[in-house]
């Protein structure tokens, strides 16, 4: 309990100025939360403000709002609108989304931390893919992962192997695939406002290009990620 309370102060902000993130992306940093290690807390990284993001965007797209920029902001938005719309059976492969804390780095993300069976944060499928190639215990896993992202619908830019999860039993056998990053859409028409058709015709062709992606990757011809776990 005293940990715990050291780690928050009285307004409720969690302190991470001595934490290690767990996970680098090109824009924010990923902590366990100090008082709940299911949860994980997103950050946007302090050398990588919104005004940097903007500037590194072309003319027409330096014309919207720093608002539009914001990540956690966009991920919040569209995981709630996918539980609203398609019900808890949306989050099976898809990380969970618990409003916005008040940290020592600025507003972060509530979100569920996969771990597998043994406790760990489960490893990316970039990296399981580089350790045991593309198995056929792993193929099967990924079509039930298009299938559930199809099903389902779930609004995704383009999905990169480093942004999701393989979460794996105690004894080593993939449990699920899970998305954790990636939410969202590239256009300027909200998603859930699009037809049923256009919404599977939009996500079919962004499966298809994740699984082109594998085959890349193993080929050889899709080089690493620059977003990793730490250790």
């Amino acid at each position: 309990m005293h940990a715990q309370a050291d780690r928050r102060s009285l307004a409720g902000t969690v302190d991470l100025s001595r934490a290690i993130p767990f996970a680098r992306g090109g824009r924010r940093l990923c902590f366990v939360d100090p008082s709940r290690k299911d949860r994980g807390i997103k950050v946007r990284r302090p050398d990588y403000t919104l005004a940097d993001q903007r500037r590194s965007k072309a003319a027409w797209k330096r014309l919207r709002p720093l608002v539009r920029f914001d990540d956690n902001r966009q991920d919040e938005h569209i995981l709630r609108r996918l539980g609203q719309v398609r019900g808890e059976a949306a989050f099976a492969h898809v990380a969970r989304q618990f409003g916005f804390v008040p940290t020592s780095l600025g507003m972060g993300l509530s979100v569920e931390l996969i771990r597998d069976g043994d406790g760990e944060i489960s490893r990316t499928l970039e990296s399981y893919l580089t350790i045991h190639g593309y198995s056929p215990e792993c193929q099967a896993a990924v079509e039930t992962f298009c299938d559930h992202l199809f099903t389902y619908r779930v609004p995704t830019r383009k999905i990169m192997l480093c942004n999701v999860l393989v979460q794996e039993d105690v004894d080593g056998q993939i449990r699920r695939l899970v998305l954790i990053d990636d939410f969202g859409t590239t256009n300027y028409y909200p998603f859930f406002l699009r037809t049923d058709a256009s919404q599977q015709r939009k996500v079919l062709r962004k499966v298809d290009d994740f699984v082109a992606r594998i085959h890349g990757f193993i080929a050889g011809d899709v080089m690493p990620s620059a977003v990793s776990l730490l250790d």
